[in-house]
């Protein structure tokens, strides 16, 4: 962050008048939660909240999450939340620099941690072997279609163990030009482009997780093309400036007719909530009749300040957030919890659906969290990010060749090691943190 925009930022949260952890006038221990900034889920954990406090003689005060920039200016203006979201690499930086605590303090005496599935508590870990956040919440990613659209078409519904090509032939048959005029007004399918890392999964990209260095596997480049060619070679998708000048979330496009499928998250409330047409999910297609390898997300979770006064009662009030609360209940982070009889139960509509066909075969073919900010290192997703991000969106939008990526990286991956040594410059970094840090920049800069 530039000097300038962290004054900035500084001066517009000084109106932040609480101090983390402390005690209010009547000696009732206080809790600052970074919560999500949806109004509905707002609504719902103030509700949840006045009982909680209640019962544990404590005052949870809440704060919408308005990005990280805001809360690493908190942080820096020593006036951090007690409880808060970080994704893998934030809470990597914020690990090394002894800023967030090691859960296991709690976690280790706790009869919960048994209760916790082993993969939820790994995605937790870094580096040093620490668990610095509890991850809230687990999905997978579906193709939603709207059934009225195959049913006025005649076209028969997607089966459950499709294909890549069975998914393009079925989307060629959706895709119309209504009146005549020359120009699509329907599209079969659509796959926004920051899918684009479960569809590599599928077609067995392997990654490093948390590499130093980016990396363009050769199943990667494949996926690019074949997603590209959705759009250039077959014109069963809708270009992404389509998709944009409509003014309309894709979501909406779907219900509307626009657009016969979409892949979106799975499960997801807010669209089983708004969608008022007949609709069923069914799993992403199989790539090259490849195994399946389907996307489950990992990345984030909440962490717990090591400036908070009252850390134990934050480990309370952060199980009670994940695993009790209707914000993430009924919760798929633990063992046993028949999640998905559960979820159902919430959501009628889903009785008649794939749902829990979906979910279950991303279980048993359970792929990983691959995104941007699982894939790359703390230490060097930045410039990686920067340098690569803006060419790959290019790409995938058929503006700039593949080539052009490869050039790319190789010179991003030149400056990953001036980059990482100049982090290791920070004093604030611990021990555990520079000595891994630095074996693998040696281990892996020969290669680079």
């Amino acid at each position: 962050m530039k000097p300038k925009q962290l004054i900035f930022l500084l001066l517009s949260f000084s109106f932040f008048i609480f101090s983390c952890g402390e005690k209010g006038d009547d000696g009732i221990p206080e809790l600052v939660y970074n919560c999500t900034s949806d109004a509905g889920e707002i609504k719902i954990l103030k509700e949840e909240i006045e009982k909680y406090s209640a019962e544990h003689k404590i005052r949870i005060k809440l704060i919408p999450f308005s990005g990280e920039e805001k809360l690493l200016s908190m942080m820096a203006a020593g006036q951090p939340p007690d409880i808060f979201y970080t994704n893998t690499f934030i809470r990597d930086r914020l690990a090394s620099e002894n800023r967030i605590i090691d859960l296991r303090q709690f976690a280790d005496k706790d009869s919960i941690t048994s209760q916790i599935r082993e993969e939820t508590i790994e995605q937790g870990k870094s580096i040093d072997g620490g668990w610095y956040h509890l991850c809230n919440w687990t999905n997978t990613l579906a193709v939603y279609f709207n059934k009225e659209v195959f049913d006025k078409n005649s076209v028969p519904y997607p089966k459950m163990e499709w294909t890549w090509d069975e998914m393009i032939e079925t989307a060629r048959k959706l895709t119309r030009d209504d009146n005549g005029d020359g120009k699509l007004d329907r599209y079969g399918i659509y796959i926004a482009p920051h899918f684009i890392s479960a569809l590599e999964r599928m077609n067995h990209a392997g990654y490093t997780k948390n590499s130093l260095f980016a990396e363009l596997p050769q199943e990667s480049i494949e996926t690019f093309n074949m997603y590209v060619d959705l759009f250039k070679t077959h014109q069963v998708m809708p270009p992404i400036e389509w998709v944009e000048s409509m003014g309309m979330q894709y979501k909406q496009l779907l219900e509307n007719g626009k657009i016969a499928m979409i892949v979106e998250a799975m499960p997801n409330p807010q669209l089983i909530e708004i969608l008022k047409v007949r609709w069923d999910i069914v799993p992403l297609p199989k790539m090259n009749n490849k195994t399946p390898q389907y996307f489950r997300a990992y990345g984030g979770g909440l962490s717990i300040s090591k400036d908070c006064k009252h850390p134990a009662e934050a480990w309370k009030f952060l199980k009670y957030l994940v695993f009790e609360s209707k914000i993430y209940s009924p919760n798929p982070m633990l063992k046993n919890s028949d999640f998905t009889a559960k979820y159902l139960e919430r959501y009628p509509v889903l009785k008649n659906s794939n749902f829990q066909a979906v979910w279950e075969l991303s279980e048993k073919y359970d792929g990983g969290d691959y995104r941007d900010f699982v894939r790359y290192s703390s230490w060097s997703a930045s410039v990686l990010l920067e340098n690569c991000a803006p060419v790959l969106n290019n790409v995938l939008r058929g503006k700039e060749s593949i080539d052009n990526l490869k050039a790319v990286i190789a010179d991003v991956n030149k400056i990953v090691p001036k980059k990482v040594k100049d982090y290791l410059q920070n004093p604030a970094v611990k021990d555990e943190f520079r000595k891994k840090i630095e074996s693998e920049l040696n281990t892996k800069q020969s290669v680079h």
